[in-house]
């Protein structure tokens, strides 16, 4: 009699009180409105397109007939949401989850072209690189082939403006061990790549300013200045030590050639890169006891 009152109501609510009520009274009436219940939610999940109640529905109830169901309705609105959507974590979720079927090609397609807009819109090699590392075959490949030598270039002609050589100085310089030895001129600074994606092989060039001319020009090359790599240099410089203070000097970038150093491209350029670091050859020997 009470089932007959529910089945006439026919709302979630009636059923899952009267399912509470009878839960340890299993029965063809808990049984009918058991299944009716998962119709009801099923529908209504549907009806709202709330992915998050049909996968509660798919969860609480596992043996449930109507299950393939909510599954397959499950896919077909995550799909519609994501072909509609930016979210690229979801959209690697739907790929996981639904590997091999029909739909995780438009999913990796549209995923493919939301990174691309995203890493253009940035402006940065580093998420370009990236796209090409998580894209390797993709159809934009040349189009992001030829931002990334764009940018190249662009670094070239504008080297000055990331490139910044700092605290020059020439120090009178005479080997502790050679007392006979002449000193020489050493230009000493520190060179400073501000670029965050690009390395840069550099020439730098040196003169000296006396009297209103210059001499003394020596060119000299750093090879992988790493991004945001600040490196010191010293070289030296032809000519008679004067006798007073050193003499006024200039340095300044004359070429400079750039390369993206970030992920998804490894340059071969790079100073150290599969190289073996020198070993400390520190070795420290044990001293005696103090006597007392």
């Amino acid at each position: 009699a009470e089932y007959a009152e529910v089945r006439k109501k026919d709302k979630i609510a009636d059923y899952s009180r009267f399912l509470a009520r009878y839960r340890n009274s299993r029965s063809e009436w808990t049984a009918s409105a058991t299944q009716r219940l998962e119709r009801l939610l099923l529908d209504a999940a549907v009806a709202y397109n709330d992915p998050r109640a049909l996968s509660d529905f798919i969860q609480n109830h596992p043996t449930s007939p109507y299950r393939d169901e909510a599954r397959k309705a499950l896919k077909k609105i995550s799909f519609d949401r994501l072909l509609a959507s930016n979210d690229v974590s979801a959209m690697a979720g739907f790929i996981r989850r639904y590997k091999g079927s029909p739909e995780v090609a438009v999913v990796s397609k549209r995923m493919e072209e939301v990174m691309l807009r995203t890493a253009e819109r940035t402006g940065r090699a580093r998420d370009l690189g990236r796209f090409l590392k998580q894209f390797p075959n993709s159809s934009y490949r040349e189009r992001v082939a030829t931002a990334l030598s764009l940018m190249t270039r662009k670094r070239e002609q504008e080297v000055g403006r990331w490139i910044k050589v700092r605290n020059g100085e020439i120090e009178i310089f005479r080997p502790r061990q050679c007392r006979a030895c002449e000193p020489v001129m050493k230009v000493r600074a520190t060179v400073s790549n501000q670029d965050p994606d690009f390395a840069f092989d550099l020439v730098l060039q040196s003169e000296l300013k006396k009297r209103g001319e210059r001499c003394c020009r020596v060119t000299h090359r750093v090879k992988g200045i790493r991004p945001g790599e600040a490196r010191p240099i010293s070289f030296n410089i032809p000519g008679k030590v004067p006798a007073g203070p050193p003499p006024a000097f200039e340095i300044r970038i004359v070429k400079g050639r750039s390369y993206f150093a970030g992920d998804g491209v490894k340059s071969p350029d790079l100073q150290g890169q599969g190289e073996k670091l020198p070993r400390d050859r520190f070795a420290p020997k044990a001293v005696p006891p103090l006597g007392r």
